[in-house]
């Protein structure tokens, strides 16, 4: 090439990789929400789908065209690309359709102390009382929920569960495996949990599948208890 002609200096870059694109679109939206003190989504969504990297299916879920770096990105800035679906519609002419959710129940051979720890470490809420042959019962209630409730089943265990500090080996257990309790900050109830002494089981996660992020504990008897926060764009 003569040094009069002039140079494609755009024929001599090596092409960006996927990775490379993506970092940059961290960068891009991540300056966006600094500059803004909050993501104006319509500015950062003109950014993405300039760049003809993405494209959208059904329920609002996005792809990229390179990599599944996508999730990363919107979990940085506080965004979940994949709503939850809408519920399927109601069935009113079901014989069952005045079912609705009321309480669990939790076996636990020591009434006292499990009234006590629920009361306690949970600030439940004693709605009821009442014995039952042998066995002691009550209804807790959440500290501000009247609609669920957790019965405590009171007397001697003569098979006792075991009690289990991981989650993935209590999966294998077969029959009930935990209740879920919603709430609005995941890490935040898990700290006040750690500062009342309760066992926590793991560290928290997130599944984008149901746009939930999600936490464990157990009741000192082995009983599982999920928190379960919704991610931005969640939906019902």
């Amino acid at each position: 090439m003569n040094a009069s002609e002039p140079q494609d200096l755009h024929s001599q870059r090596s092409p960006a990789s996927p990775s490379d694109i993506f970092d940059r679109l961290d960068r891009i939206l991540l300056a966006e929400l600094n500059a803004a003190g909050q993501l104006d989504w319509s500015r950062a969504w003109s950014r993405i789908s300039g760049a003809c990297l993405f494209r959208t299916e059904p329920h609002g879920r996005l792809n990229a065209s390179g990599p599944s770096r996508l999730p990363l990105i919107f979990r940085r800035i506080g965004v979940i690309a994949m709503p939850m679906p809408a519920h399927p519609p109601k069935n009113p002419s079901s014989p069952f359709s005045s079912f609705s959710g009321h309480h669990v129940g939790i076996r636990v051979p020591d009434y006292d102390a499990a009234k006590a720890w629920y009361t306690e470490k949970l600030d439940f809420r004693v709605l009821q009382e009442w014995p039952y042959g042998e066995l002691k019962l009550a209804y807790l209630c959440p500290p501000n929920d009247d609609n669920f409730h957790v019965e405590l089943l009171a007397g001697p265990v003569p098979f006792p569960n075991e009690v289990l500090d991981d989650l993935g080996v209590s999966l294998q257990h077969g029959g009930y495996q935990h209740i879920c309790l919603h709430v609005d900050d995941v890490d935040a109830a898990r700290a006040e949990l750690a500062s009342r002494g309760v066992d926590l089981v793991g560290e928290p996660f997130e599944i984008e599948d149901i746009s939930r992020r999600l936490a464990f504990f157990r009741d000192p008897w082995g009983n599982m208890i999920e928190l379960s926060q919704k991610l931005p764009g969640a939906g019902s």
